[in-house]
């Protein structure tokens, strides 16, 4: 636990300290009594002195307070119920994920957000991974939830696990196993997961390696992790979108999404390196309505409030609200007009200042030529929203994903090096263009025109 202080009052500075709390490592802070006998005035000097230098010692923690911040998370959309979990009580399923920054001490969140009946799991665990989901030894420990090794999370409700010390350096592949005791009949789960989970029956949640298991592509009731400390630049950027945050294309295990990308630059600088990249994409997502999962307006709460440690948001959303138009007209169901989600991003933008978090709008990336999602008129709403966001939004940034992956010659279209071939998502040098698109100065304002 990192130092923290506790009714920080220090004499002839206008502070009264009644307890320094300081931890320096340790599972539970060591408690220092520091009020001052009232009969010792002739003491003050020297305790003065010994708590200015504790304070210098310890980084100033008055000013540097301790906090949770993601450090992973997925969005979770509805599910029925999964096959392969049922396929025998007690299997178990270990699942890895990759961290964005180093840690020291951290919790899990478990979901059960669209069931009716509990999720009971046991035996939950959490290790560092190497290839194939194998254990690193010696780094698996137990996961706590209220000192219990089994935990049932509530019907729509999330479940957060206890503290556990657990260092991992920054971009370390963690595994997550548990033995699966119940399940409710509609399951939290992440099918764009772009990593292998591996299940295994009548197995132990603690064995380094699980041969034989049967390997899926999906993340299933685990809905992020967050590190406990402090540090000048340590906090949170969501980035909130559809497939193309997602990472459409990427091959599982491989890590090349364009927030992977980013998460790897902003390490290469010592001012960005404690900021944290949360990938919350959903493929199929729209802004105003839902489309595979819920609409992005109304994933603000869960999917950018609700991250520990936010202070950016990069706002990716807009391709599936005009391209879905051509299907609802031919069902008679509501579209999206240009106007319609402008006035979306003007929702997001309100609601994210007036919480203190800052704003990148990204422009719609080109499409022309994917299958039943390109129109003349659907091109003609496309390039008035981006003329709108490069020169009206009220953001604190624009990333122009258009200009960036556009071909100069036919704009309408993605130039070939970053058409995968449906023209409507990234190739992984695509991505790696959007990522190098986000300039750092946009998290360290006082370095404006850094890269």
């Amino acid at each position: 636990m990192v130092p923290t202080i506790r009714g920080c009052q220090i004499a002839g500075l206008g502070v009264e300290v009644d307890t320094l709390a300081i931890g320096l490592g340790n599972p539970a802070p060591v408690l220092f009594p520091m009020r001052k006998p009232p009969a010792e005035k002739h003491r003050m000097p020297l305790i003065l002195i010994f708590l200015l230098s504790l304070v210098a010692f310890i980084g100033m923690g008055c000013t540097t307070p301790n906090r949770w911040v993601g450090v992973w998370a997925t969005a979770n959309l509805e599910e029925g119920a999964a096959p392969e979990l049922l396929a025998g009580k007690g299997i178990v399923l270990r699942q890895v994920v990759r961290i964005s920054t180093g840690v020291e001490t951290v919790r899990l969140g478990l979901s059960n957000e669209y069931g009716t009946e509990p999720l009971v799991l046991e035996d939950v665990r959490i290790a560092i991974a190497e290839a194939g989901g194998r254990l690193r030894r010696d780094s698996d420990r137990p996961v706590m939830f209220g000192g219990a090794a089994r935990v049932s999370v509530p019907p729509e409700s999330v479940s957060i696990s206890d503290p556990l010390v657990f260092p991992a350096p920054a971009h370390a592949d963690l595994a997550i196993t548990a033995r699966v005791i119940s399940l409710p009949a509609r399951l939290a789960g992440h099918p764009g997961s772009r990593a292998t989970s591996y299940l295994k029956l009548g197995s132990d949640p603690a064995d380094e390696n699980l041969p034989g298991a049967t390997k899926i592509v999906h993340w299933y009731f685990l809905s992020g992790i967050e590190a406990w400390g402090s540090g000048k630049g340590r906090a949170s950027v969501v980035c909130l979108g559809d497939s193309i945050t997602d990472g459409k294309g990427c091959q599982p295990d491989q890590n090349t999404r364009w927030t992977d990308d980013l998460s790897q630059r902003l390490r290469t600088d010592p001012a960005t390196a404690g900021i944290s990249v949360l990938n919350l994409g959903i493929g199929g997502g729209r802004l105003l309505q839902p489309g595979l999962g819920p609409a992005g307006l109304s994933r603000l709460s869960r999917d950018v409030f609700g991250q520990a440690g936010v202070k950016w948001l990069i706002l990716q959303l807009g391709v599936n609200d005009l391209g879905t138009r051509i299907k609802a007209m031919e069902t008679g169901q509501p579209f999206a007009s240009a106007k319609d989600i402008i006035a979306g991003y003007q929702q997001v933008l309100s609601a994210c200042h007036a919480r203190g978090i800052k704003v990148a709008l990204a422009t719609i990336t080109p499409f022309a030529g994917a299958k039943w999602y390109s129109t003349p008129d659907i091109e003609t709403d496309r390039q008035a929203i981006n003329r709108w966001i490069r020169e009206a939004a009220p953001c604190d940034r624009v990333l122009d994903f258009d200009a960036a992956l556009r071909d100069p010659a036919h704009p309408t279209l993605l130039l070939p090096d970053y058409d995968s071939g449906d023209h409507l998502h990234p190739t992984m040098m695509g991505y790696r263009k959007m990522a190098e698109t986000v300039t750092l100065d946009f998290f360290v304002p006082a370095r404006a025109g850094s890269n």
